[in-house]
């Protein structure tokens, strides 16, 4: 039986979401939740898998430099594990990579 993702959980993924407009405004396309929490069986210190979708990304590794202080700062104020993957829109559509397909499969907006 799948868990309902509990409210404090949902109350990091507002804030998550709001930090992460505020950082790219409209390149800021999707945010995907996946893994442990979208599945339903996540337990006690389950970290949160998510996916940025970008409507571009020049540098992955610049893109999280721009999160890591505000992701930071959440998983601190939470004691929550956040993980975040930044990918282009268009790469989210078009690849197979096994991380992408378990998203696509297991995953929703948030």
């Amino acid at each position: 039986m799948k868990k309902k993702i509990p409210k404090t959980i949902k109350t990091i993924l507002t804030d998550v979401k709001k930090s992460l407009k505020n950082i790219y405004g409209d390149k800021l396309k999707d945010i995907i939740l996946y893994g442990s929490y979208a599945r339903g069986d996540f337990t006690e210190g389950s970290d949160i898998d998510l996916i940025i979708l970008l409507k571009d990304i020049k540098e992955p590794a610049a893109e999280r430099k721009k999160y890591f202080d505000a992701i930071w700062e959440l998983d601190l104020k939470y004691d929550a594990v956040i993980s975040i993957m930044p990918l282009k829109e268009d790469e989210y559509r078009t690849r197979k990579l096994p991380l992408i397909l378990n998203a696509k499969r297991e995953g929703f907006s948030i």
